[in-house]
């Protein structure tokens, strides 16, 4: 069914989406949805919408680790990046 939630949960679309579209959200676990990771770094929210980096922005959001350069594990919120 379909879920709506007002918390600030984040995870990955496992196709491409636009705002009002529906589709999954990998909110934690493996996905292959994502290229040009650098394996065994951690990644973060991007301020740039839709995207990730692996260098931690202002008011980083952690959003996983790369197991390869097309594979991320998806580390659910609170989680928070290793050091």
């Amino acid at each position: 069914g379909v879920q709506t939630c007002a918390l600030p949960i984040l995870g990955i679309a496992l196709v491409a989406m636009t705002v009002g579209d529906t589709g999954s959200i990998r909110m934690g676990g493996l996905t292959d949805t994502v290229t040009g990771l650098s394996a065994g770094s951690s990644y973060y929210i991007s301020a740039t919408a839709g995207a990730l980096t692996h260098t931690a922005p202002a008011h980083a959001r952690f959003i996983g680790i790369a197991t390869t350069s097309s594979e991320l594990l998806v580390v659910p919120a609170p989680w928070t990046a290793p050091s």
